[in-house]
């Protein structure tokens, strides 16, 4: 299913790819800005992680590293650990990442219940284990849409996977 052809007021599990595809300016931007622009004005009821702002936090501050200090990422990270005076120097990734939770989202935790669930998941589906966690969250909500731009995810028989097909 197209993102696009989400109906209006269902429940939509978010990706971490769909808001970056957009701050990134990638190719399916304009599929995730529409998207976006959905879930904004309510049309849709989105539900994401604490996993997923995790992974889009860690993904804005070290894009921004890398054209702070224009090297490649592993050096970027490295840098990220060991001058602690550059977190102060990013600005744009708090920035990006406080007008992210602006949007009407759903926000669920992660217990160790979840986590369980999720390993038994990313065995049983061959997922990594942030996918799976997703997937395992989605269960535990009844959520059977994903706005996701990962193919791996369609091996899930139980959810629908949204994205540009």
């Amino acid at each position: 299913m197209r993102l696009s052809d989400i109906p209006a007021g269902s429940t939509v599990f978010v990706d971490a790819n769909i808001p970056l595809a957009s701050i990134f300016e990638e190719k399916r931007a304009d599929l995730a800005d529409e998207f976006l622009l959905r879930v904004e004005g309510r049309e849709l009821v989105a539900v994401t992680s604490v996993v997923v702002l995790s992974e889009i936090f860690h993904r804005l501050l070290l894009a921004e590293a890398c054209r702070l200090l224009r090297v490649p990422s592993h050096v970027a990270l490295r840098h990220l650990k060991q001058e602690l005076g550059l977190f102060r120097k990013l600005r744009e990734s708090w920035e990006l990442i406080n007008e992210f939770l602006e949007f009407p989202l759903i926000v669920c935790p992660v217990d160790r219940g979840a986590f369980v669930e999720a390993l038994v998941l990313a065995r049983q589906y061959q997922l990594l284990i942030n996918d799976a966690t997703h997937i395992a969250l989605m269960a535990r909500q009844g959520i059977q849409l994903l706005a996701t731009f990962d193919r791996d995810l369609q091996r899930v028989d139980f959810i629908t996977c949204c994205g540009e097909d």
